[in-house]
């Protein structure tokens, strides 16, 4: 009888969670977005050898999948119904590289930790890539510091300061919060390659 009823108890515990499943409601999707395509610029000072765009470095509430929203208060919220198709530092990586690569800023320009021993590394800070909500407004903010560096002897050819974006007001649906963030970030990408046409890399062994 105990073995009976050891049996009933195993099958209950089995079947629970998909009973579960089908009473409990499912998430709802969210709208994917990715970052803009580079502007067709053309780069005034070109660096003189190939260039690894590493992946930005990022506080946590920045490294995922989510639209942040930063309160006044200091809290962060996630901006519902919409997402990043993939890690933001991974997107922002993948415009900035495309960007000089579009306006020729370098001989050749990478982004994979495969790609290592190139002459020449970019590395970013990403400082903000959020909405900040304040009493009756809401704006976009995108902000990287900067560091080119010699792969030769590590030396650090250029630092910049922050180089930021700020949009305001920003409308508060998610959908068009979402797109004044995706263009902040395409601006951001072009002053990123700005500060590259002002940095002497010439320091920088390069045979």
């Amino acid at each position: 009888m105990k073995r009976k009823f050891c049996w009933l108890a195993l099958l209950l515990t089995a079947l629970l969670p998909a009973c579960m499943g089908g009473i409990l409601p499912k998430a709802p999707d969210r709208a994917s977005y990715a970052l803009p395509e580079p502007e067709a610029l053309h780069a005034r000072k070109p660096l003189p050898a190939a260039l690894l765009v590493e992946l930005p470095q990022a506080s946590l509430a920045l490294s995922g999948t989510d639209v942040v929203v930063m309160r006044a208060d200091g809290e962060v919220q996630v901006l519902p119904q919409v997402r990043w198709v993939a890690p933001a530092p991974q997107l922002l990586q993948d415009l900035i590289a495309r960007q000089i690569e579009v306006a020729g800023g370098a001989p050749a320009v990478a982004r994979s930790a495969q790609a290592y021993g190139l002459p020449l590394r970019l590395t970013i800070n990403l400082l903000a890539f959020e909405l900040r909500e304040r009493p009756g407004a809401l704006s976009a903010h995108a902000a990287v510091s900067l560091r080119l560096v010699c792969a030769a002897d590590a030396r650090i050819l250029a630092t910049s300061q922050a180089l930021a974006v700020d949009a305001e007001p920003v409308p508060d649906s998610p959908a068009a919060a979402t797109a004044a963030l995706r263009d902040a970030a395409g601006v951001l990408a072009r002053q990123v390659l700005f500060w590259l046409d002002k940095v002497d890399a010439s320091a920088c062994p390069l045979d």
